[in-house]
């Protein structure tokens, strides 16, 4: 199948070379790429020698993914009075097959504008593989349409629906599909400021285990814009989900806020603003779900020296489970200290770090769980090496000290890529 992919784009290559490279509707992407996920962490074991028994620590890890891959895309654009772009990806690793179909339609009229979305992925694992997440094929479809009354003010609604098809049984793999419908109003405040109000309803229905299914409703505002010197993004939501379930199980209100900002304070200085909060209620008679909520903040001190933004300051997060048993409240207070370099030259070189040095406090320490303090390690590059030559390195690292040092314990991810674009 690889060859005969092959083949196929670069018959289509040739025959897109006549145009001329500035219009050439049709482009050929080729890479390679490593990805790795790994979780190392300590624990007690006990050997037993002669009548005495002895306790010895040792190291367990795990490693998840650690994958040699190469991939082949082929995209499609035509711009015109309308937008449409369509590719198709074969990503090929030791022991998986992936091939993935996208498209985006963008179509407008002086009072309408329509776009959408298509996405088909199959997955195909060799049965030698030890990951147990087998194959599948799944798609998505996206379409919203806005109506405008104004310059300013539009309607719009929006129809989603996924689902994901796998071949084989697996104990934690399940078939389902789900859509979701939203009806909302957006009103423009100039150019660069934006609000919009919608409600949802959404279903999902799960072939082999009907206790999945749920139907769900809710409301959502958001607000995107600069003022004066402010720049801020803002959600809310709030969602009522109701599950399939006896008893009322697992059925929940919840309220999420989500606020970030960025103040510019003259002279190369700015500061960024986070706010976080999480709401959540569970039916009362709920024999499992306690309700909880959960408030996270960071507020940062920066200074912009070119292409370099550098910026650090305070992190915090708390959770509370008013109403749990203290044998199973995972209530806790976390504070941080964050670091974070953003750079981005003229060339298209992109890179983004950010350091996480803290301390989460338990309410409820017992013996199976304890404080510990933790460093976090993020990284997101993406350089354009030269003309169609591109490398992308995405970095998460944690690290965690426990009071008990048999939870230490050790994460990482890694994914990296090295492509091309002819």
């Amino acid at each position: 199948m690889f060859r005969r992919y092959v083949a196929v784009v670069l018959i289509v290559i040739a025959a897109a070379g006549y145009s001329e490279a500035d219009s050439r509707p049709f482009s050929l992407k080729a890479g390679i790429g490593y990805d790795y996920l790994s979780q190392r962490y300590f624990m007690d074991s006990l050997a037993v020698a002669g009548i005495d028994t002895v306790l010895t620590r040792y190291e367990l890890s795990s490693d998840y993914l650690n994958d040699l891959k190469g991939s082949l895309e082929l995209a499609y654009k035509y711009a015109g009075e309308n937008l449409f772009d369509l590719s198709t990806r074969l990503e090929q690793t030791q022991d998986i097959t992936r091939l993935k179909l996208t498209s985006n339609w963008l179509a407008r009229w002086t009072s309408l504008d329509l776009r959408w979305r298509n996405q088909i992925e199959w997955r195909h694992q060799a049965d030698s593989a030890s990951s147990t997440l087998g194959s599948y094929v799944s798609g998505a479809t996206n379409l919203k349409a806005r109506r405008f009354f104004s310059q300013s003010t539009a309607v719009w609604g929006q129809f989603l629906a996924d689902g994901t098809d796998f071949r084989s049984d697996l104990q934690y793999g399940y078939d389902f599909y789900r859509v979701t419908a939203k009806l909302g109003l957006e009103q423009s405040f100039g150019i660069l400021s934006t609000a919009s109000l919608h409600g949802f309803m959404t279903s999902r229905e799960v072939s082999d285990s009907v206790t999945l299914n749920y139907d769900g409703y809710g409301i959502e505002g958001t607000f995107s814009g600069l003022l004066s010197r402010l720049e801020i993004d803002f959600l809310t939501r709030w969602e009522k989900k109701d599950y399939n379930r006896a008893a009322n199980d697992d059925d929940y209100n919840r309220f999420e806020l989500d606020s970030r900002s960025r103040l510019d304070l003259g002279r190369q200085l700015f500061s960024r603003q986070v706010l976080e909060l999480e709401m959540t209620s569970f039916d009362p008679n709920d024999p499992l779900n306690d309700d909880y909520s959960r408030l996270g903040g960071t507020l940062t001190m920066g200074v912009s020296l070119g292409s370099l933004e550098i910026d650090a300051g305070p992190d915090f997060e708390l959770l509370r489970q008013p109403d749990a048993d203290s044998s199973s409240a995972e209530d806790y207070d976390e504070i941080a200290a964050q670091v974070g370099m953003n750079y981005i030259s003229v060339t298209g070189l992109f890179a983004s770090v950010e350091h996480r040095l803290g301390k989460r406090s338990l309410g409820y320490p017992n013996e199976y769980q304890s404080d510990f303090s933790f460093y976090d390690l993020s990284m997101l590059t993406s350089w354009p090496i030269s003309r169609g030559l591109e490398l992308s390195l995405i970095l998460s690292a944690t690290w965690e000290w426990h009071d008990q040092e048999t939870e230490d314990n050790r994460s990482l991810l890694l994914s990296s890529g090295l492509t091309y674009r002819f």
